[in-house]
């Protein structure tokens, strides 16, 4: 025979695992009712048409065998014609953020409407060697 404490635990276990699927499915219908809202706020654009420029999205930076400063981006183009002759500028950083050099790179490269390229290790410049981070993004592009 189960002595009383015994008998009130278990009946504590499933009240609680009652109420927790209670509160669970509760929460589920509101949320099936009202619909849940996308927590990220739209922009401007509502997502149905691409912004009508050069989208690019830095993937990182190298440094080089020689100390060069090396760095590979993503390009996509959401124009309607064909963009040449992209400009990227990185800086270089030391351990307590202090810039150490500033970089400009013209790139002669060709993308279609509507084309994804990646651009993988491209040269950039010298790197200082106290360098240990470097942000890089595309400025102008024709």
């Amino acid at each position: 025979m189960k002595s009383m404490r015994e008998v009130i635990k278990e009946h504590k276990k499933i009240a609680y695992a009652a109420l927790f699927l209670l509160l669970f499915f509760a929460l589920l219908a509101i949320a099936l009712i009202k619909g849940v809202k996308d927590p990220v706020k739209p922009t401007e654009n509502d997502g149905t048409k691409p912004p009508k420029a050069l989208e690019t999205a830095f993937d990182r930076w190298y440094r080089g065998e020689n100390g060069e400063l090396l760095a590979s981006f993503y390009l996509i183009n959401h124009t309607e014609t064909q963009v040449t002759n992209i400009t990227i500028s990185c800086a270089a950083y030391t351990v307590n953020d202090i810039q150490t050099n500033s970089y400009t790179q013209a790139i002669n490269v060709t993308l279609l409407p509507e084309e994804v390229r990646h651009l993988d290790k491209t040269f950039i410049g010298e790197l200082d060697p106290l360098a240990v981070k470097a942000l890089c993004r595309v400025d102008s592009w024709e």
